[in-house]
């Protein structure tokens, strides 16, 4: 399995952060059929062949994911994608 390890500055409240945290998983659950649930200030996420949780930090956004020996050969493209998402919505 791959991990992948992002964090991302914010400026924004927690409150703030951890609502465009929710709709990023909302327009993901939609486009991609991903699985969330909230506990805390942490969202947890699956789909098949991926797993992991994105943390809304006082000042950073935290996201950690495993990926299955299949989706290895699209990390860093996962990757990229993942913080073209973060810079689009939180900038520092």
């Amino acid at each position: 399995m791959s991990q992948i390890y992002i964090s991302h500055a914010h400026s924004f409240s927690n409150g703030e952060a951890r609502q465009i945290a929710d709709e990023i998983a909302v327009t993901l659950a939609e486009n991609y059929s991903i699985d969330y649930e909230w506990e805390d200030d942490v969202l947890y996420f699956e789909r098949g062949g991926v797993y992991g949780q994105i943390e809304v930090d006082e000042d950073a956004i935290l996201v950690q994911a495993e990926l299955s020996f299949p989706l290895n050969l699209l990390q860093h493209r996962i990757e990229a994608e993942i913080n073209k998402v973060m810079q689009a919505h939180f900038v520092a």
